[in-house]
């Protein structure tokens, strides 16, 4: 099958096609906190691969975004992250909450990707957009 995607994990393309209108997705670090039955796409290489701008900078690709959650702390602890997170999510608007908070949201995600990124905060929050 040819497709026009850089994506090829067939899971993530699974989870990606799945979400509906205002459908939470998240992209997590691997310390990150996932209840059960949440699916989870584990793309985890090593310590630090792959990063959350890199799933981040596929995944826009793929995904019409609404807007996004993203950690209040991520721009203070991370400046080159958070500038690269909101390079990809361009125009979509982004609410900030404390990473506790995040957490809390996430427990109503439709799918979690687990990235390898080890940096504190490296976690958000994507919502989907309808067609």
């Amino acid at each position: 099958m040819l497709k026009r995607t850089r994506i090829l994990n067939p899971e993530l393309l699974k989870a990606l096609a799945g979400l509906g209108q205002n459908d939470y997705l998240i992209i997590a670090n691997p310390a990150f906190p996932i209840d059960a039955g949440i699916p989870v796409v584990d793309l985890s290489l090593i310590a630090g691969q792959p990063t959350l701008d890199q799933v981040l900078g596929a995944v826009s690709e793929e995904l019409c975004i609404d807007s996004a959650i993203l950690p209040s702390e991520l721009e203070k602890n991370d400046e080159v992250c958070y500038k690269a997170v909101k390079d990809y999510l361009g125009d979509a608007p982004c609410k900030e909450v404390m990473y506790e908070q995040v957490k809390v949201l996430a427990k109503h995600g439709a799918a979690v990707i687990r990235t390898g990124d080890i940096r504190p905060y490296a976690s958000l929050i994507l919502l989907a957009a309808g067609i």
